[in-house]
C-alpha cells in the first residue's frame, strides 16, 4: 500500500497498517500507520479519499482539522474520519457479515489524494489502498 508522488526528490509514503474503527464521537474514525522514508518532515493537511466496496462508493475519508506531521524516517499513526453514504451502512454490515461467514472476506478499497506540505511546497499524493477484512 503506497501513497505516491511523481517527483524524484520525494519518496513514496507507505501505508503500513490500517487499524480498527473507533465509534467514539460523532463520526467513525480509523487509525492508519504511515511511514515517511524521506529525510524531511511532511505536514499532511487534507485528504479526499473515496471508500469503495464492490465498485460502489460507500463513504469518504478525511483528515481532522489540524495538520498531521509525518516525522522523517519514522512511522506515524494518523486518524482519518469516515463519513458513510446514506444507506450504505446496512449494506456494508449485511454483505460484510455474509462474506466473513463464508470465508471470502470483505474487500474495501480507498482511492483519492492526501495533500501536504514539505520544504515550502504543496504536495498532492495519490492514494490507492485495498484491504480484505477476514
Amino acid at each position: 500500500m503506497v501513497l505516491s508522488s511523481c517527483t524524484m526528490f520525494f519518496e513514496d509514503i507507505e501505508v503500513r497498517d490500517v487499524r480498527g474503527i473507533s465509534l467514539q464521537g460523532n463520526s467513525p474514525e480509523v487509525t492508519v500507520e504511515l511511514y515517511n522514508p524521506n529525510r524531511y518532515k511532511i505536514e499532511a493537511t487534507a485528504a479526499a479519499i473515496d471508500l469503495q466496496h464492490d465498485g460502489r462508493v460507500i463513504g469518504h475519508l478525511s483528515l481532522p482539522p489540524e495538520p498531521v506531521m509525518l516525522a522523517p524516517k519514522e512511522a506515524t499513526n494518523m486518524t482519518v474520519i469516515c463519513t458513510f453514504q446514506p444507506g450504505a451502512l446496512p449494506a456494508i454490515v449485511g454483505g460484510g457479515l455474509k462474506s466473513l461467514l463464508t470465508g471470502k472476506g470483505f474487500e474495501i478499497e480507498a482511492t483519492g489524494t492526501v495533500s501536504g506540505k514539505a520544504w515550502g511546497r504543496n504536495w498532492d499524493m495519490p492514494v490507492e489502498v485495498s484491504k480484505t477484512i477476514k
